[in-house]
């Protein structure tokens, strides 16, 4: 699919549920009804991307909320990526469950788990994510290691984070071959931005006043917006996310499908279309592929964080 500016729409990220098992205080700072509101079933969201293969889909980015904790999700992703013509399918997950499922999740032949960490100190991950449980994430990444899955960290740069908040994060870049993005934060929601102490551009300087070797990498490296980095003597790539002040929208390639079956075109705009409705009320998959085909078309151009937050909230975006 095109859409209005000629890009090339080839990636859904879809959100299997609003529940979560954590409450990270910029995704989801005030108590949220712990149920979904009537959301997509597994079958649903099957015949949905059924569609959306048809018309050019090809990757698919499996977020939540938390989506191991949906029930059947295991089994979703067996089928998802053995449908035909499905390139590549990834989760993005807290990582709090990831070690009991490490071993099914690979069985199910998905290409790579994004695993989100905010910190690497045991009480400052308590802080923002509201529970105790960096062990059981750090766990959950080597059971997913050893089960043969790419990983990758992302870790939300926050307004007070220092360069020392960073450094456990290069000391995994340099033990293992695990990249770790770095991902700028965005105003949704009851989440309004503050400048933070790092940027990118800080960062960068930071590592090179240390006197370490850090260069861009040319070559594309997965599906998103990062850009990488490579320092001497690291296994791991150093990713940044820069949504605000690198803008990378005039090479957007993706869409949202929401649990409850709302599409959206980008992330800070409201959901442009219902597809749960078209299907509930026994729409042809011709009508809705036409739909999802006009909504795309329609995709704007950027998003405006930097003058006026959003609304969306991030639990229900999944990133």
């Amino acid at each position: 699919m095109e859409d209005q500016f000629h890009r090339n729409i080839d990636y859904l990220r879809i959100s299997v549920t609003e529940q979560c098992n954590l409450r990270c205080r910029y995704c989801r700072p005030e108590p949220v009804d712990a149920a979904d509101l009537d959301c997509l079933t597994c079958d649903e969201m099957l015949k949905l991307c059924r569609i959306f293969l048809q018309l050019g889909i090809r990757k698919f980015k499996i977020t939540g909320g938390e989506p191991l904790i949906r029930r059947g999700i295991m089994d979703f992703l067996k089928e998802l990526k053995a449908l035909p013509k499905t390139g590549q399918v990834t989760v993005t997950t807290n990582g709090v469950l990831l070690e009991s499922f490490a071993a099914q999740m690979a069985q199910t032949g998905i290409d790579g788990i994004n695993v989100s960490v905010d910190s690497l100190d045991q009480k400052k991950y308590e802080q923002i994510t509201g529970k105790d449980c960096l062990f059981d994430v750090l766990q959950g990444i080597c059971a997913a290691e050893e089960a043969g899955i790419p990983i990758k960290i992302n870790k939300v740069i926050l307004p007070e984070d220092t360069m020392e908040d960073l450094l456990p994060f290069f000391q995994i870049m340099k033990e293992r071959r695990i990249p770790v993005r770095l991902i700028e934060q965005m105003p949704l929601g009851s989440c309004r931005y503050t400048e933070p102490k790092l940027t990118g551009e800080k960062i960068l300087k930071e590592i090179r006043d240390k006197g370490w070797s850090v260069k861009k990498v040319d070559a594309q490296i997965g599906n998103g917006p990062a850009v990488y980095y490579q320092m001497e003597g690291y296994q791991g790539y150093l990713g940044l996310i820069e949504a605000l002040h690198h803008n990378f929208c005039g090479e957007c390639n993706r869409i949202r499908l929401l649990s409850d079956g709302s599409l959206k075109s980008c992330l800070y705009y409201p959901p442009v279309l219902s597809l749960k409705d078209l299907i509930r009320t026994g729409a042809a998959d011709t009508e809705m592929a036409q739909k999802i085909r006009e909504a795309v078309f329609c995709k704007p151009r950027s998003h405006h964080f930097l003058e006026k937050p959003s609304d969306e909230k991030m639990y229900r975006i999944g990133g």
